[in-house]
């Protein structure tokens, strides 16, 4: 753990044995949760590195079987808790106590997960993506919204407003979570606005700007879309009052 203003080192973990595949830290700061190949979870101190809880993304196994592991691959946290998954598998835990409060199973392996935008009056608290939609959860473990898309998604974004998805070829798909009505129906729905950028990215990353007017998608290559409408300066931008 480094200080983000002097670079001193803070802390070290031992905790986990494993590379981790993500990392997020809680609101507060005080905690850090991770996940790795070995199909747990875990939430650190980030003051000493001390290890808070390890929990297994797993199905109940029955009795006289081994669980069988999956790599735990995707992980956020929330206010107070961490949301973890493992192909299918989506398990929720509170933190710092570490107690299971709920667990779902999307129709593919989860690929992409982000919480609802700080701010946000949403009825969702985070959003996974997988091959063909994005279920939207709320706090409790109720599936509020089942998004549909026709593309394998990989990554995330969210604003007040918008939810973004970019899928493998690059395309990034948009919905309108803001409106009550909508975010209430559990019926699947597909995207309302699509984008192209025809870059070339993977669409590895997907993040919205502070002030939720631009979009930018990465991975091989990258791209910026610019929802302000102010056209500024760019390069590659088309002649003033082109179409």
């Amino acid at each position: 753990f480094v200080d983000g203003a002097s670079g001193a080192i803070r802390a070290r973990s031992d905790a986990t044995h494993e590379p981790p595949n993500a990392m997020a830290f809680t609101d507060d700061s005080k905690f850090l949760a991770c996940c790795a190949d070995d199909g747990c979870a875990r939430v650190l101190d980030a003051a000493s590195g001390s290890l808070i809880f390890e929990h297994a993304v797993a199905e109940d196994p029955g009795s006289g079987k081994r669980p069988r592991v999956v790599a735990a691959d995707h992980c956020i946290a929330l206010s107070d808790a961490l949301v973890a998954a493992a192909g299918r598998l989506l398990h929720a835990c509170a933190v710092p106590e570490g107690k299971l409060e709920h667990a779902l199973s999307a129709a593919a392996p989860v690929r992409a997960l982000r919480g609802a935008a700080p701010g946000a009056a949403s009825s969702w608290a985070y959003a996974a993506a997988y091959t063909g939609g994005v279920l939207l959860v709320s706090r409790s473990g109720e599936i509020v919204r089942a998004l549909t898309s026709e593309r394998p998604l990989r990554s995330l974004a969210a604003s007040e407003r918008w939810l973004a998805a970019a899928a493998f070829d690059g395309t990034v798909e948009l919905w309108d979570v803001a409106e009550p009505a909508a975010a209430a129906a559990p019926q699947g729905d597909g995207a309302g606005h699509r984008l192209q950028a025809h870059c070339g990215s993977d669409a590895e990353a997907l993040c919205w700007s502070a002030d939720g007017g631009s979009l930018a998608v990465s991975g091989k290559s990258a791209a910026v879309f610019d929802f302000t409408g102010a056209n500024p300066p760019h390069p590659y931008r088309r002649a003033a009052g082109a179409r």
